[in-house]
């Protein structure tokens, strides 16, 4: 009798992940139909399902994750748990769950995980901005410079890759200013200004 039980257990368990992957596979053919109609709004659902049910990294969802976010913006993810943000390795979701790590006071790992961001990414501008707040919190100043200098040349260097008409040039734009705005709030709380 003991047997059966723990063969049913174990069937049960296999059954349950074969599910998940099918849910999984199910939910990423409806993100990626919906994108290649252009309906990015519509495939967020199915992205945050993926999200759920994937247990870590994946590859796929990653690249559908910046493919979206790049078009709808980050505020679509900000209400998603940390424990599901940080099995995407999709920069932007990393993006996402620094900002949440700071306001939930977790600094350092907040710090950690936005250093990861590469410099040659779309988001690397917005990561040299929350990069410069993190050095704020941490009142270590000159460094917080060094990330707004970095955000001011990277915007600025990624605006001139769009039209002044594209909402991206706008976007990098205000990013810009932005950064060179707290170069000199660094400086004044400082008291160096």
């Amino acid at each position: 009798m003991m047997k059966y039980l723990l063969l049913l257990i174990f069937t049960f368990k296999s059954f349950g992940e074969e599910i998940r992957q099918l849910d999984l596979k199910r939910s990423l053919i409806l993100a990626e139909g919906a994108i290649k109609k252009n309906y990015y709004l519509a495939s967020l659902p199915f992205i945050k399902e993926a999200m759920v049910i994937t247990k870590g990294p994946n590859e796929k969802l990653d690249e559908i994750i910046d493919q979206v976010i790049e078009v709808v913006g980050l505020a679509q993810f900000r209400f998603l748990p940390e424990d599901v943000l940080v099995n995407s390795n999709s920069l932007f979701s990393k993006v996402v769950l620094t900002k949440k790590l700071i306001d939930a006071k977790k600094i350092n790992e907040a710090k950690n995980i936005i250093d990861s961001i590469n410099d040659t990414h779309y988001i690397a501008s917005l990561a040299y901005q929350i990069n410069g707040t993190i050095h704020m919190l941490l009142s270590e100043f000159e460094d917080a410079r060094s990330s707004y200098k970095k955000c001011v040349l990277t915007a600025n260097k990624r605006k001139k890759q769009y039209k002044k008409s594209d909402t991206r040039y706008e976007y990098f734009e205000f990013i810009e200013s932005t950064c060179d705005i707290a170069i000199a709030r660094a400086y004044y709380k400082e008291g160096k200004l």
